[in-house]
């Protein structure tokens, strides 16, 4: 049985029905609600990402994200978090970690989503490859995918639901 679920719980514990009330402390002391002790949530951390959307030939390059962190090892629209001026950030870390120099064109979509104690702005850019080579250095991989076949790569929810409004077009 879930005594905690069922019987023990935090706002109505309901003692009269419970099997272990003889040996229960907080039963005895009068403080069965003030049990458990949960300590504080830690306070909510806004944060801003930038995705880029960058298409060649009809196909997008998504980046593997490497195997520790958040989304470890998953597929993503080459992503960097926000300070300041989204289209440099967004411009210099696909330089960065792709060797390639994009313009950063206007926002495709924004969307919100949450992770534990974050609440994250991802705005997906519209980028067109200036000059380069695929290169990757801050990705374990990266390849040109068909938009129509994103949905075969481990994308996280945010990512597939941008490779979901690029498929319809």
């Amino acid at each position: 049985m879930e005594l905690g679920a069922t019987v023990c719980t935090p706002t109505g514990p309901a003692c009269n029905r419970c099997p272990l009330r003889a040996d229960c402390l907080a039963h005895e002391a009068g403080e069965q609600t003030g049990f458990p002790q949960l300590p504080p949530r830690p306070a909510r951390e806004e944060q801003s990402t930038a995705a880029a959307v960058i298409t060649s030939d009809g196909l997008v390059l998504l980046a593997q994200r490497v195997e520790t962190g958040v989304w470890a090892g998953l597929w993503e629209f080459p992503q960097t978090e926000v300070l300041s001026e989204p289209d440099e950030a967004l411009a210099r870390h696909v330089h960065e970690t792709l060797g390639l120099r994009v313009r950063v064109d206007p926002v495709l979509m924004r969307l919100t989503h949450g992770i534990m104690h974050r609440h994250i702005t991802l705005s997906a850019y519209g980028c067109e490859i200036i000059d380069g080579e695929l290169s990757v250095r801050g990705y374990r991989d990266a390849r040109w995918v068909d938009v129509g076949r994103t949905e075969e790569m481990a994308l996280s929810s945010p990512h597939r639901r941008i490779a979901r409004r690029l498929a319809e077009g």
